[in-house]
């Protein structure tokens, strides 16, 4: 079983429910990509659990917003504009960790694509 990320991530990128014409050697190398490569994995788990504790952690923030919803510390308008704010940043933040993963993700791939054409090098 995979992460939940590993799958919405593929289906973006091969066009999943709309099709894609090349989806068969996309979905192909996510999956080899998954059993070949540890930072692979440990990427998408790793952005899966930061995703899940953000979204959770969000709910927490929304459920404190609602019962402090009281006439002399926030009206009920407050606090939708709160919630809606404090919904942007959370997604913005975690797209951002998102992004900063996946370009260390590819960093590491470069790496290791490097350091087995030098091993070709010296065979």
């Amino acid at each position: 079983m995979r992460p939940l990320l590993f799958y919405i991530c593929k289906d973006l990128t091969t066009g999943g429910s709309f099709g894609s014409l090349n989806s068969e050697v996309v979905d192909e190398s996510w999956d080899r990509n998954w059993v070949s490569y540890q930072y692979f994995r440990r990427g998408f788990i790793f952005m899966t659990i930061i995703w899940g504790y953000g979204l959770l952690s969000e709910v927490l923030v929304r459920a404190m917003i609602i019962y402090n919803l009281t006439p002399v510390r926030m009206s009920p308008d407050k606090a939708l504009a709160a919630s809606n704010i404090i919904h942007y940043v959370w997604l913005a933040k975690f797209a951002l960790l998102t992004l900063f993963l996946v370009r260390r993700m590819k960093k590491q791939k470069e790496n290791l694509s490097s350091a087995s054409d030098l091993s070709l090098i010296h065979i």
